[in-house]
């Protein structure tokens, strides 16, 4: 299943307008109940994934609502980080377990697991997936200012 990640290199990426910073919000997951699956969140002024091993931003950077934001999760290896807007801004690098997805979900953008959760409220836009690269590893990076190929 393609998003099932095991233990390969992976990005995602996308740029986010929140409409509310209130709750718990899924942004992408796979997580639709029992275990595993992995998701990107945001929670109050984090943003964090869960998958493998859980990692969260110390603070998003993100204060109001209505600008566009860059949001992208890397795993190189067994290093796991987080950028906003062009920084890095969280870091796990003892990353071991595979990032799986037991249920042989699609990927669900703005909605997700557990059940209780509220849905995304916003935009989500120009989401990408790289399956075996870690397309950023330094402490920054360029934020994208064009839209991605389709390919």
């Amino acid at each position: 299943n393609i998003y099932d990640f095991g233990t390969e290199n992976v990005t995602i990426e996308m740029f986010v307008n929140f409409s509310t910073l209130s709750g718990v919000r899924p942004l992408i997951s796979v997580r639709t109940g029992g275990s595993g699956g992995w998701g990107l969140y945001w929670n109050s002024n984090e943003i964090y994934w869960v998958g493998g091993a859980s990692i969260n931003t110390s603070s998003s950077g993100i204060s109001s609502t209505g600008v566009w934001h860059h949001i992208v999760f890397v795993r190189e290896g067994s290093t796991i980080s987080l950028y906003i807007d062009g920084t890095k801004n969280g870091t796990n690098t003892s990353m071991t377990a595979a990032i799986d997805n037991p249920g042989n979900e699609s990927p669900s953008l703005g909605q997700g697991w557990p059940s209780g959760m509220t849905d995304f409220h916003g935009y989500i836009d120009e989401c990408r997936i790289t399956k075996g690269v870690a397309r950023y590893t330094g402490s920054s990076l360029t934020v994208p200012t064009r839209a991605f190929k389709n390919r």
